[in-house]
């Protein structure tokens, strides 16, 4: 198993499943597209070069780590709107 491949591919899908869930709602369908974009681009990388073995444990991995990551903070702490989360202040605040 070649680990400095492992690591770039866990890093790469960590960043996209990160990407996908502390996502603005109103945005989330972009980044859904980006995150296929991704994906497919992942999934060439792992075919070419054949590492298989490498690309599902990194890819165990990160869906592991995402999903501890949801359990532990993001159940508790959802992504707001931007709509929500900012806020004009005026000349007497």
């Amino acid at each position: 198993m070649d680990w400095s491949l492992f690591l770039l591919l866990l890093m790469g899908f960590l960043v996209v499943f990160m990407l996908l869930q502390r996502t603005d709602p109103k945005r989330r369908l972009w980044v859904i597209i980006f995150a296929l974009l991704v994906m497919e681009l992942a999934r060439r990388f792992i075919w070419f070069r054949d590492i298989h073995t490498e690309g599902w444990a990194a890819f165990i991995v990160a869906a592991l780590g995402a999903f501890l990551f949801w359990l532990l903070v993001g159940r508790y702490n959802p992504p707001k709107s931007a709509d929500e989360s900012i806020k004009v202040l005026g000349l007497n605040d």
